[in-house]
C-alpha cells in the first residue's frame, strides 16, 4: 500500500490534528483521524529478543495479581497509552530495566517499592513489536552491540520498501509527527493531553496488527526503554520469576541508591510470592 496524499496534505492534516482540544474530543473520534492520517504508512517490526521485563510498585506486595496491570474498572486516569477504564501492561526492558521501572513510576527517596521481574515463555517466541517516540534511533545509539545492527538494518528495510524518495519522505513526515507527539512530556494533572499518544497507540495496534509497542522513556529522559504489551499478549507469554522489595535511599540525575529489603526465593502457581528472609 502506498501513501495517497501528498507531504502537502499530510502536513495540513497534521496541524489540524495538532490544534484539536484533547479535553473535549473522544479517543475514538480522535484514533479515527489518526488512522486515516497514517494510510498508506509503512513501519518496521522488532521481534525481540525481549528475555525479561520490569514493572514496579510503589509499597509493599506479597502476589503477582498486584504487580500486574489493574482491572480496567480501576484505571481512573489516562495514561501514555491507556484511557481512562482501560488496562494494559507496560514494562521496561533492556540493561537498565530495573531502574527504568523505578523513574516509571516516579519513585522518591524513603519509598518502599516492590518490583517484579518477568520473562518471556517460552523463550524464544517472537513477539510482532513497532517502535514509537524515536525508539530506533535511541537503540542505534545505545542499545547493546548486538541488538544495535538489527536497528540498523531495520532503516536500511524501511527505506527500501518504501519504494521511491517520495514514498520515502512522505513516510518520514508521518514517522516524525507521531513520534514527537507519542512522547511529549505530560504533567500531572492534565493528563486529558495524553489523548494524541494514545490515540497513536490504538492506531499502531489495529493499524499494523503488532502485539506490542516500545518507546523511550520519558519519565527517565530516555535511559531505559518501555515495552507495553496488550494484556492478553502478556498473560501469554511473560512468566514472573523473581520480585524484590526496595528502598529509595538515594535519588540523583545519576540514578537511584537502593536498600534490597527482601528478595523471593520462589513463586506459587497461585501468584504468592515466598520471600527470602
Amino acid at each position: 500500500m502506498k501513501i495517497s496524499k501528498t507531504r502537502y496534505q499530510i502536513r495540513k492534516e497534521i496541524q489540524q490534528l495538532s490544534r484539536i482540544d484533547s479535553s473535549k474530543i473522544s479517543i475514538p473520534y480522535l484514533t479515527s483521524k489518526v488512522d486515516s492520517l497514517l494510510k498508506g504508512m509503512w513501519t518496521p517490526w522488532f521481534g525481540g529478543p525481549f528475555y525479561e521485563v520490569w514493572r514496579a510498585r510503589s509499597g509493599f506486595y506479597n502476589n503477582i495479581s498486584e504487580l500486574w496491570c489493574p482491572p480496567a474498572e480501576c484505571v481512573l486516569k489516562r495514561g501514555r497509552m491507556n484511557d481512562i477504564n482501560e488496562s494494559i501492561f507496560y514494562s521496561c526492558f533492556g540493561h537498565n530495566a530495573n531502574l527504568g521501572s523505578l523513574e516509571e513510576i516516579r519513585t522518591e527517596v524513603g519509598d518502599i517499592v516492590t518490583q517484579l521481574c518477568c520473562k518471556l515463555d517460552p523463550e524464544d517466541k517472537i513477539l510482532k513489536v513497532l517502535s514509537l517516540g524515536h525508539a530506533d534511533i535511541w537503540m542505534k545509539e545505545k542499545a547493546p552491540d548486538y541488538m544495535k545492527q538489527y536497528f540498523i538494518d531495520a532503516e536500511a528495510r524501511y527505506k527500501a520498501d518504501c519504494g521511491t524518495d517520495e514514498q520515502y519522505s512522505r513516510s518520514l513526515v508521518l514517522k516524525n509527527w507521531v513520534n514527537d507527539t507519542f512522547i511529549e512530556k505530560v504533567n500531572d494533572g492534565q493528563e486529558c493531553k495524553y489523548a494524541h499518544s494514545i490515540a497513536i497507540s490504538k492506531a499502531f495496534f489495529s493499524g499494523f496488527d503488532c502485539e506490542g509497542i516500545l518507546y523511550p522513556s520519558v519519565a527517565s529522559n530516555a535511559k531505559a526503554v518501555n515495552l507495553v504489551l496488550k494484556p492478553r499478549v502478556a498473560e501469554a507469554y511473560l512468566k514472573p520469576n523473581y520480585a524484590r522489595v526496595v528502598e529509595i535511599v538515594s535519588k540523583s540525575s545519576q540514578g537511584f541508591g537502593l536498600k534490597i529489603k527482601n528478595e523471593s526465593k520462589s513463586i506459587s502457581s497461585d501468584g504468592t510470592i515466598n520471600w527470602s528472609w
